[in-house]
């Protein structure tokens, strides 16, 4: 996955706080939050807002933002799967 990073002109890209990238319809950031320690994850597909990583380095935090990513979609697909299966049912609320 290819990764833009905010690092200013003439420093090595991986001194960026901000790395952005799409995979198909998702945007991916993996990011520092000022006076907070780590990285974070944030995609919005999938309702995932600043979420604290436990990785230590970048690379580290991509591979986890990756892993997080994934169960997370696993999760919605199962959701789906679920809620398609089940007959239809309309009932007044």
């Amino acid at each position: 996955m290819k990764f833009e990073s905010n690092a200013k002109f003439g420093q090595p890209v991986e001194s960026g706080s901000i790395f952005r990238a799409k995979a198909g319809g998702l945007n991916i950031t993996v990011h520092k939050i000022i006076y907070c320690k780590g990285w974070h994850l944030s995609c919005a597909e999938v309702g995932i807002r600043d979420r604290e990583l436990k990785s230590e380095s970048l690379f580290k935090a991509i591979r986890e933002a990756e892993i997080v990513i994934k169960k997370k979609v696993e999760k919605m697909q199962e959701d789906i799967a679920k809620a398609i299966e089940e007959s239809i049912e309309i009932s007044r609320y």
